[in-house]
């Protein structure tokens, strides 16, 4: 008979899908959806969680839940009370704190303590990468000059696992010619000042004048902008086939954010061919590696001068190069992999 996990989550992303889809080639998952349509739903939900832990934990062999949050700690405490192993799968925004954009858990008093709770309560953490347990951030000036989620969790004594997000090289590939001097960033909610300065938007405003002959497309946007550089094209989200067709015939990704967990949109780019433009936070230097341009510190000036040679690059040999790094280090079989022989160890040795 198989083994059961009980597993929660706070949005159907195609990334979580794609965990449960690992999960149910070996056990039996019980799953939870912790989505509130709005704030006023969270404590009907909690209700609706607790009742569904009472019915389900005892059956369960281990708990597993994605990310650190408010869905995370009655399952954290069930899992104690009953003797469950308990993972943690953090993203990012569970391990940071950005007072400067209101970003992060730890950033807010109730979110964090419920964060923070979790992690202490956790029997293993898997971490996307080693720089969100703790680094020294340097990229801006107005934050906290450490970051990862052990800077907020005081005497956190918690075995740690990196893995890394998994791609599909057949499903994210270049089939087109590329456009010279053409410029994509991808990300949710465009518009929103919060989402602006956290994905380095506003950089991409600051420069574009810069460039007029380079075509900057913003993919996301969640309204019209009437007071913006000429060159700068905005979007709707696209779909999976149409990010690709995209991504396809643009030269270059922007990924200039102040803080990043292990951005998937990047690593589709690069699946693509397209080169990274990137900042200098957390995990998007070690994903990158020789195959990009790295803004040390958030500066318009510095950001020019990495396009310009960005643009005066051998743009074959490092499009090829890109393609190659997520195609061979972040692959879904290393992903599944890694996740599955982490729980059977944890079952085995429960």
């Amino acid at each position: 008979m198989k083994k059961t996990i009980l597993y929660f989550y706070p949005s159907i992303s195609s990334f979580i899908k794609k965990d449960i889809s690992y999960f149910e080639e070996e056990y039996s998952i019980i799953k939870f959806g912790f989505l509130p349509k709005r704030k006023i739903y969270t404590l009907f939900l909690f209700i609706k969680q607790f009742l569904f832990l009472v019915f389900n934990t005892r059956k369960s062999n281990i708990i597993i839940c994605k990310f650190a949050s408010y869905l995370s700690l009655l399952p954290a405490l069930f899992a104690k009370t009953f003797n469950k192993p308990f993972i943690i799968i953090n993203g990012g925004n569970d391990c940071v704190s950005f007072p400067s954009i209101n970003y992060g858990n730890f950033n807010k008093y109730i979110l964090g303590k419920f964060t923070k709770w979790t992690y202490h309560l956790s029997s293993h953490i898997v971490t996307l990468h080693k720089a969100l347990i703790e680094c020294e951030y340097s990229y801006q000036d107005n934050d906290y000059k450490k970051q990862g989620f052990k800077c907020f969790c005081k005497n956190l004594n918690k075995p740690i696992t990196e893995i890394h997000n998994g791609y599909n090289a057949k499903k994210w590939f270049r089939d087109s010619e590329k456009i010279p001097k053409t410029f994509v960033s991808v990300a949710f909610n465009i518009g929103d000042e919060v989402i602006n300065n956290l994905k380095g938007i506003d950089l991409i405003f600051e420069i574009a004048p810069e460039f007029p002959d380079c075509k900057f497309y913003l993919i996301g946007a969640n309204k019209e902008f009437i007071d913006k550089p000429k060159n700068i094209i905005f979007l709707p989200p696209l779909s999976t086939s149409e990010l690709r067709d995209f991504f396809s015939k643009t030269q270059f990704y922007f990924q200039l954010s102040l803080s990043e967990g292990f951005p998937n949109s990047l690593c589709e780019a690069m699946l693509c061919e397209c080169i990274p433009i990137v900042s200098n936070v957390q995990a998007i230097p070690a994903i990158v590696d020789d195959t990009a341009f790295v803004l040390m510190k958030k500066n318009k000036n510095d950001l020019v001068e990495l396009v310009n040679k960005a643009l005066n690059s051998d743009v074959s040999t490092l499009q090829q190069k890109a393609r190659n790094r997520i195609a061979t280090e972040f692959t879904e079989e290393k992903r599944k992999e890694k996740l599955l022989t982490l729980i059977n160890n944890l079952i085995k040795n429960k």
